[in-house]
């Protein structure tokens, strides 16, 4: 089948995309560096549109039934069916994994070149990445036992997709924010006589006069975007697919995460010339920019996509259970409905 060919070419494209991008960073030759860093983010985009294209309309499985000439029984179709249905949002997530990656990477770049002072010693700039995690491990709770149901009482009907999209929105938010900090921090007069801990001892690394805990917004936010999407995403491969295939899903929901990296790493290798050793020397504000566009970019095809899908209604005749004694997702007792308009 063509279609089935399309998305095997569209699945195996992230291979050599990793390959490509990995590759890229051994590559001394400007030249060489930029064309395989440009053919991995070329892939990737390949790989997550066919995704996308492909993953709406599930019909075309049913061409490999018995019933059709095919070799597959109806129920094995069927199953497929639901698990392809969510090949879009294995799409969306990379962007959002390749946001959530600035925290290792360009975020402490530019932490590097900020204030690192606490009374006589320099911290390091990988330590704002706590603030992260204390916002998972204190808003999780809050937002399941608070905000969640007060936005229902409201009259809003939170799904999993709902939540994906808000997170999105703050991911996209985010990027803003670290944008705006960056040229704040650009304009900020350079601390004279210090250098930054993060340049070894023969270099020297400016700091700008501006404290690194400025820094604080877009780590809480990154959190937040990740209490939003990543947490729903596994609600999603879990309860919406088969039960034997629950385990495969959950896979290849963490698979984006890698690729989120690949993405990032990517976008770093081609907007080289603006992620410089001296980051006063470059444009670090513009790539967050730019990923900011491309959340935005994502986050409009979500909306679009998620606007038909149809929820999973479980057999309740089977005990569903998670590694043998765990109950269900509790969103896996939702009932199948699609209103129009509604995510």
């Amino acid at each position: 089948m063509v279609v089935g060919r399309l998305v095997l070419s569209g699945g195996f494209a992230f291979v050599p995309a990793i390959i490509l991008t990995t590759a890229s960073y051994f590559v001394d030759e400007p030249q060489w560096h930029l064309a395989l860093a440009l053919a991995g983010a070329a892939l990737v985009v390949y790989g997550t549109l066919v995704l996308i294209a492909t993953g709406r309309n599930t019909d075309w499985v049913r061409a490999a039934a018995i019933e059709n000439g095919g070799d597959c029984s109806l129920a094995e179709t069927r199953e497929v069916g639901q698990v392809l249905r969510l090949s879009p949002y294995f799409g969306f997530l990379i962007v959002f994994w390749a946001v959530y990656s600035q925290q290792t990477m360009n975020f402490i770049l530019q932490g590097c070149q900020m204030d690192l002072r606490v009374g006589e010693t320099q911290v390091s700039s990988a330590m704002l990445s706590m603030f992260d995690s204390i916002v998972i491990l204190v808003f999780v709770p809050v937002f399941n036992q608070c905000l969640y149901p007060a936005i229902e009482r409201c009259g809003v009907r939170l799904t999993i997709l709902r939540k994906m999209g808000a997170g999105l929105v703050v991911a996209a938010l985010c990027m803003v924010v670290a944008g705006a900090i960056e040229v704040a921090r650009k304009e900020s007069p350079l601390l004279e006589g210090l250098s930054s801990n993060c340049a070894d001892a023969s270099e020297r690394l400016p700091m700008s006069a501006i404290s690194v805990w400025w820094q604080t917004p877009q780590y809480l936010l990154v959190g937040v975007a990740e209490i939003l999407v990543s947490i729903p995403s596994y609600d999603l491969f879990y309860s919406e697919v088969p039960e034997s295939m629950r385990s495969v899903c959950q896979a290849l929901n963490l698979l984006t995460t890698t690729l989120g990296s690949v993405v990032a790493g990517g976008v770093n290798s081609i907007f080289s010339f603006w992620v410089t050793t001296n980051l006063n020397d470059g444009a670090l504000e513009l790539v967050f920019y730019i990923l900011a566009g491309l959340v935005l970019l994502n986050l409009l095809g979500f909306v679009l996509v998620a606007r038909g899908f149809e929820y999973h209604v479980p057999d309740h005749s089977k005990l569903d259970l998670v590694s043998g004694y765990s109950p269900a997702l509790p969103r896996a007792t939702r009932r199948s409905r699609k209103p129009s308009g509604v995510v």
